[in-house]
């Protein structure tokens, strides 16, 4: 997936060559598969906590750590005075025009196929889901962090980054008001407003998730010297009690009927930066076999899943469960080979 350092590199006179940190790399595949699997379901034809633990609890970490991650390398590159706004903000478009093309011709063909085409509104929906909502329903990540990415940019050059990186945590918990804590703040008029409103889900993930986890990113850059001298184990440590203390935490706001949803939680917040300061620490340069071949696998999974699911389920006509195996496979074998194509645009829109 796209990674600012990658696009950065060797910007401003500097002719360091940097490598990638082949740890985040590898996780960013193992998000794409969490991502995968809130559209897929894996458990739901086992039992609904197995549902609830492989679809929505553990899955839930994935989209807010690449809105992390694109923060931390993105901000980084303001704080050094070494960011190429316009090179990146180019790099999203493409990418995010290459497969917004696939996807409304995918709609295209699936409306004609059911006989529900009808020019204007298709017309219309797809330039409003374009600047909006996502050209179909995985890449709303694209606008959110076209968006994250220009309020960050401004606030920078305002020189109000870091009250912009304060205010996002003032956001974050306006963002556990109206998901698991709602049952608490329900009688707030404006908690109950937002929740009620017919836009209440593109408001949560343009503000509450998207803005929060991508200035996560600010908070990861300023405490660096901190982190990066803390030992392996006591962040293994951390990560395992953060763990628990989440799954402990999304167990009583369940159970007590207190959450709308537990898209985010307060423990989430801590568990994903401790997760990402153990990546930043353990960079695993040259020690992964294939690992120059990451990004561009974690790309294609993310990117073309949605693609894939419809076909593969007429097909094999599986329980969810081994559906969702089927599809680690295949995306799997898929990515990797299209990682060897030696082709210069396939890395700009994987």
């Amino acid at each position: 997936m796209i990674s600012f350092n990658k696009i950065n590199k060797g910007h401003m006179g500097d002719n360091t060559i940097k490598k990638s940190n082949e740890l985040v790399n590898l996780m960013r595949i193992i998000c794409a598969y969490m991502v995968l699997a809130i559209h897929v379901h894996p458990g739901e034809d086992i039992s609904h906590m197995a549902y609830l633990i492989a679809s929505n609890i553990i899955p839930r970490l994935g989209v807010p750590f690449f809105f992390s991650i694109a923060g931390y390398y993105y901000i980084k590159s303001m704080l050094e005075e070494r960011s190429n706004f316009k090179k990146y903000m180019l790099r999203l478009l493409v990418t995010y025009s290459f497969w917004s093309v696939i996807y409304i011709a995918f709609k295209l063909s699936y409306s004609l196929y059911t006989n529900t085409f009808e020019p204007t509104s298709f017309l219309l929906e797809s330039v409003k889901s374009f600047f909006i909502t996502g050209s179909f329903y995985h890449l709303w990540f694209f606008p959110a962090l076209i968006f994250a990415v220009l309020l960050s940019t401004l606030a920078n050059k305002l020189g109000l980054l870091k009250y912009f990186a304060y205010f996002s945590l003032i956001l974050y918990a306006l963002g556990l008001c109206i998901t698991s804590y709602y049952g608490l703040a329900q009688n707030i008029p404006f908690i109950k407003r937002l929740v009620e409103t017919t836009d209440y889900i593109l408001i949560r993930r343009m503000f509450f998730m998207n803005i929060s986890f991508f200035m996560a990113g600010y908070f990861l850059n300023l405490l660096k010297n901190t982190y990066s001298k803390v030992k392996n184990k006591h962040m293994i440590i951390g990560i395992i009690l953060l763990s628990i203390l989440e799954l402990t935490e999304i167990y009583i706001v369940t159970k007590t009927g207190i959450s709308k949803t537990f898209l985010l939680t307060f423990f989430l917040y801590p568990l994903l930066m401790v997760i990402i300061m153990f990546l930043l620490n353990n960079p695993m340069q040259g020690r992964i076999k294939h690992a120059d071949k990451f990004k561009r696998i974690s790309g294609f999974i993310f990117y073309s899943h949605p693609l894939f699911i419809p076909f593969i389920r007429d097909y094999f006509d599986v329980p969810q469960t081994k559906l969702y195996f089927i599809m680690v496979i295949i995306l799997a074998i898929l990515g990797y080979l299209v990682s060897k194509i030696n082709n210069k645009f396939l890395d700009r829109v994987l």
